[in-house]
């Protein structure tokens, strides 16, 4: 998978996966979505809230989410 930054607080997947990341009384934490869905819990870090998309992606692969 290919990630690209959008902005400081927002990479994104060549498969539509984001990773977002938020401060919380300014610790960074990071919420891996498709489509605007979240996947998994917070994680500690880029490269873990990645590993959740990835892992998603080998299970899933291209199927649409579930409405």
């Amino acid at each position: 998978m290919k990630w690209s930054k959008v902005s400081q607080y927002h990479m994104a997947s060549d498969r539509a996966y984001v990773v977002a990341k938020y401060l919380v009384d300014g610790q960074a934490m990071y919420r891996a979505s498709l489509n605007g869905r979240f996947l998994g819990v917070v994680q500690a870090s880029f490269d873990d809230a990645r590993r959740v998309c990835e892992s998603h992606y080998q299970i899933m692969g291209d199927q649409p989410p579930e409405s």
